[in-house]
């Protein structure tokens, strides 16, 4: 087991990626927004890092700041202008996969009948299964619990019916043209 981290990461969103200066223009990096930080909260952060993918052209970009609990400031101050507030970084937890049906939706609620692993059937356990291996969601030749599989709903946006029923008609060429293949193969 991974032991509990003993920081607290703050985002900082809308940081200016240039500064204009009685110097010049200042390109913002992690040891100018250390300083700032420090000169607004009193408290150093242990690291700081760019957040995300930001464009090339885009005048903004986000930046996480990694404090130690015991010294972490409060996470409302502002370091620019034009920069946002800062916020606690929550972590966004992943799309849950159901264990029973091999859906995507939690498995507590779930009333569906259980599935095999492997070949998705409801009538025999991944123990007892010698069945071509079978998608559960789109009816391709992969495992229901396969990342690439395309009705995995992504965080952005989810699988409309119709995505679905394209995905599980291509799924089920597939699968039958592997069997074919499978089957020419075992009466040869």
């Amino acid at each position: 087991m991974e032991p509990a981290s003993d920081l607290i990461t703050y985002r900082i969103a809308t940081v200016p990626v240039a500064l204009r200066t009685s110097i010049g223009s200042v390109t913002v990096e992690d040891t100018n927004l250390t300083s700032k930080i420090v000169r607004v909260t009193n408290v150093a952060p242990k690291m700081v890092r760019a957040h995300g993918k930001t464009r090339a052209d885009a005048p903004h970009r986000s930046w996480l700041a990694h404090f130690p609990c015991e010294q972490a400031p409060r996470p409302d101050f502002r370091l620019f202008d034009e920069s946002g507030v800062t916020v606690l970084n929550k972590l966004r937890k992943s799309i849950q996969q159901c264990k029973r049906c091999h859906g995507f939706h939690v498995t507590r609620g779930c009333s569906r009948a259980p599935a095999c692993e492997n070949c998705s059937s409801t009538m025999n356990s991944i123990n007892e299964c010698k069945a071509p291996t079978k998608c559960r969601n789109c009816g391709g030749s992969q495992r229901s619990d396969n990342r690439n599989c395309p009705a995995h709903p992504s965080r952005s946006e989810p699988v409309s019916k119709d995505q679905l029923r394209t995905f599980r008609q291509m799924g089920q060429r597939e699968y039958h043209a592997k069997a074919r293949v499978l089957l020419s193969y075992m009466q040869k």
